[in-house]
C-alpha cells in the first residue's frame, strides 16, 4: 500500500526538521575541523579516544584527530494482523533517514599545558518522510559536546557527557566531572549537572499519567514541557586498582526527576586477578530509596588450558535482580509487578584447532512467583583465516519459563567476494511450546552486501524479513554509508 500524501503543513514540518537536522550535523562537522572528536555509530553514546603513548607525551608533540559520519536510510512496510478485538490496523510505508556526525581531538595545546586538552562533539539528525500526525517528522540532538583539561593525575570535563557503571549505571548530563588518581592506584571522581533531556522524549500527544483523557485528547500536537532544573544528578566514585592484583570501587549516585528521586543508589564492585588463570568479580547495586539490593552479580572465570592451537575457558556466575528497582522511581513503570529473579549457571568455551570454536552455556532461574525456568545454548563457529574470508556459525537454544517456552535455531554465513565486497547472511527460527495467537513459530531472515575498500569510507545495503504471531510479515531495507578519517602528529 502506498503511503498517503502528507498535508502541506506536515510537509513543511518535516522539511524544516530536515534542514535543522543536517544544519546541526554540518555545524558539528565544522566545529570538529577545529579540533573535535569521535562518537559511537548513530551518536547515541560517546566513545573515549585512544590515549597517547608515554613516549609521545614525553616529547610534548602529540596530536590526534578523528572524525566520523554515518548515513542510514531505512525502508519498511508492515502488514500487521488485526488489532485488539479484531480492529483493522492500517499499513504504513516509512523511510527514515538518520545522519550522525562526530569528531574527537586529543593532544590539543592549551594555556594550562601542552597536549593537555581533549575535545569531543557528536550530533545526529533524523527525518521521516511519509510520517503521519502521530509520528514526529524530524528531530535532531547533540549526543555529546565536552572539553577535558588534564593536569598530571587530574582531569576536569565540562559539557554534555556520559557517566556509566557503578551506582550510576548509565546517564548523560550537562555539567562537570573532576577525576583524580594517584601513583598507588587510588581513584576519585566527582560529577554533577542537569540530566540530558533528548528531544525525542517530547512526543506529540504524550502526557503524564494521572491527567484526565480530556486534557490532551483534543489537541494532537500537545507536548509535555518540563523544567530542566527539576532534572539533575550528582555522584561520587572512589576506588583502588592494580592490574596484577585487582580492583575495588565504591560509588554513590543520586538522580532527581520532577518532584522526587528517580535513582538513589550505592554501588560496590571488585575484582581479584592475583591468582593465576583465575579471575573473580563481584558487583552490587543497593537502592537507598527501597533500602535493599536491586542487583547482585558474582562471577568466576577459569582459564583451564591455553596453547597456540587450543584453549579452554570456564565461566560460572550468579545473578539476583529486582527489575522494578532498576527503573526510574519517578516513572509509572516502576510500580508494575516485576518479579525478583535469581539466576545461576555458567558457560564453557573451547577453542579448537582449524579455527573452530565451541560455546555451551546453561542457566537456571528462580522467580519470586511462578515455577522455575532455564535457558541453554550451544554453538559452533568456524573461521577460515584472520582476514575473515569465510565464516560459518550454527546455534541451538532452549528457553523455558512458567508461561511458555521455545526452541531456537540460528545459522550465519559470511564470505569475502572480489572487488572488496563482503556478503553476510543470518537466519533464525523459533518454535513455541504453546501457540501464541494461534501461531507456533516465528522466523527471521537477513542479508547484507558490504563494500569495504582499503579507504576511509565503506557502504552497506541489506534487508530483513520477519514472520511472527504479531505480523504476517515485517520487511525492512537498509542502506548505510560511513566515512571516517584520522590525522595525527607524534
Amino acid at each position: 500500500m502506498m503511503a498517503r500524501t502528507p498535508s502541506r503543513d506536515r510537509r513543511a514540518r518535516w522539511r524544516a526538521g530536515y534542514v535543522q537536522a543536517w544544519g546541526v550535523g554540518l555545524l558539528t562537522f565544522l566545529m570538529a575541523g577545529e579540533g573535535g572528536g569521535m562518537a559511537s555509530a548513530l551518536a547515541q553514546e560517546t566513545v573515549g579516544g585512544t590515549a597517547p603513548s608515554a613516549d609521545s607525551v614525553a616529547t610534548g608533540n602529540f596530536f590526534e584527530f578523528t572524525g566520523r559520519t554515518v548515513t542510514n536510510v531505512q525502508m519498511f512496510k508492515r502488514a500487521l494482523l488485526p488489532g485488539p478485538n479484531g480492529s483493522i490496523v492500517e499499513d504504513q510505508f516509512l523511510a527514515p533517514i538518520h545522519q550522525s556526525l562526530s569528531a574527537h581531538a586529543l593532544g590539543v595545546d592549551s594555556p594550562l599545558g601542552q597536549d593537555s586538552l581533549e575535545i569531543q562533539v557528536a550530533a545526529f539528525g533524523q527525518v521521516v518522510p511519509g510520517a503521519d500526525d502521530a509520528t514526529r517528522p524530524a528531530t535532531w540532538d547533540v549526543a555529546s559536546a565536552f572539553i577535558r583539561q588534564k593536569w598530571q593525575r587530574a582531569s576536569l570535563s565540562l559539557g554534555r557527557q556520559v557517566v556509566a557503571g557503578g551506582a550510576a549505571r548509565y546517564a548523560r548530563f550537562d555539567g562537570g566531572s573532576l577525576a583524580l588518581s594517584s601513583r598507588f592506584g587510588l581513584q576519585l571522581q566527582v560529577y554533577g549537572g542537569l540530566t540530558a533531556m533528548p528531544r525525542w522524549n517530547q512526543r506529540y500527544g504524550y502526557h503524564q499519567l494521572g491527567q484526565s483523557y480530556e486534557d490532551w485528547s483534543t489537541d494532537p500536537n500537545a507536548r509535555l514541557h518540563v523544567d530542566r532544573n527539576d532534572y539533575w544528578l550528582a555522584g561520587v566514585r572512589a576506588g583502588w586498582e592494580r592490574q596484577d592484583v585487582g580492583s575495588l570501587h565504591v560509588s554513590v549516585h543520586h538522580q532527581q526527576e520532577q518532584a522526587g528521586p528517580a535513582q538513589a543508589n550505592m554501588g560496590f564492585s571488585g575484582t581479584l586477578t592475583k591468582i593465576q588463570h583465575l579471575e573473580l568479580s563481584a558487583d552490587a547495586l543497593f537502592s537507598t530509596e527501597a533500602s535493599r539490593f536491586s542487583d547482585l552479580r558474582f562471577a568466576a572465570i577459569v582459564q583451564a588450558m591455553q596453547s597456540d592451537a587450543a584453549g579452554l575457558f570456564v565461566r560460572a556466575e550468579v545473578l539476583h535482580t529486582v527489575p522494578s528497582l532498576l527503573l526510574s522511581q519517578a516513572s509509572v513503570l516502576s510500580v508494575f509487578g516485576f518479579e525478583e529473579i535469581t539466576e545461576a549457571g555458567g558457560m564453557v568455551s573451547a577453542e579448537l584447532p582449524l579455527r573452530i570454536k565451541i560455546d555451551a552455556s546453561a542457566y537456571g532461574q528462580m522467580y519470586q512467583e511462578g515455577s522455575p525456568g532455564m535457558r541453554a545454548e550451544v554453538s559452533a563457529h568456524y573461521q577460515l583465516d584472520d582476514k575473515d574470508s569465510f565464516f560459518a556459525r550454527a546455534e541451538l537454544g532452549r528457553l523455558d519459563t512458567s508461561d511458555n517456552g521455545y526452541w531456537m535455531f540460528r545459522a550465519s554465513l559470511g564470505c569475502r567476494l572480489p572487488k572488496d565486497l563482503k556478503l553476510l547472511g543470518d537466519a533464525y527460527f523459533y518454535r513455541y511450546d504453546d501457540s501464541i495467537s494461534g501461531y507456533r513459530s516465528s522466523s527471521f531472515y537477513a542479508a547484507h552486501l558490504a563494500y569495504q575498500p582499503d579507504a576511509p569510507w565503506n557502504a552497506r545495503i541489506g534487508g530483513s524479513l520477519t514472520t511472527s504471531p504479531y505480523a504476517d510479515y515485517d520487511l525492512q531495507a537498509l542502506a548505510r554509508v560511513e566515512y571516517q578519517f584520522e590525522r595525527s602528529r607524534r
